[in-house]
């Protein structure tokens, strides 16, 4: 029975894909052990995304700006004396209505576009890790079926004398 324990997974035997707690293994990790192709989950996404998504996201990165937060700041601003002017009441609606919704949304989505950068950043580090490690795996198990050849060539050797 072949077993393996990697930092983030339980230990798991592959002969029969379950965990040694009797727990399925994710087919991810059965996949890069039976040499299946690493996926990059980035690109696949992007292959995925439909005419609308891409607008959706194009949008999102234009509203997700700095510059745009600032642009809704100075929109905001131009209606903001009179706003004073119109008491407590008005001044209160357009600090919740104009200038939290707009210039808040913005900096948000540029905070959001900010982690999901990074969170893609990490997903094609550990792809490229995977691939790495996958390729290491890969000469380690071709030398081990080079080490078990040799020692049965050996055995065989003797036995035949």
């Amino acid at each position: 029975m072949f077993r393996c324990s990697v930092s983030s997974f339980p230990s798991v035997d592959y002969n029969t894909g379950q965990g040694i707690a009797g727990k399925g293994v994710d087919s991810v990790i059965l996949s890069w052990y039976h040499g299946d192709m690493i996926k990059n989950v980035n690109k696949i996404h992007k292959d995925s995304l439909t005419l609308l998504d891409k607008a959706a996201i194009f949008i999102t990165n234009i509203v997700g700006t700095m510059w745009c937060a600032i642009a809704f700041t100075i929109l905001a601003l131009i209606s903001l004396p009179e706003a004073i002017h119109g008491g407590t009441s008005t001044t209160i609606s357009w600090i919740a209505q104009t200038f939290l919704q707009l210039v808040l949304l913005s900096i948000i989505m540029v905070g959001q576009n900010l982690q999901s950068r990074h969170s893609e950043l990490r997903a094609d580090a550990d792809y490229e890790t995977n691939v790495e490690a996958k390729k290491d795996v890969e000469t380690l198990m071709k030398r081990l079926d080079s080490i078990e050849t040799e020692k049965l060539d050996k055995i065989l050797a003797i036995l035949e004398k």
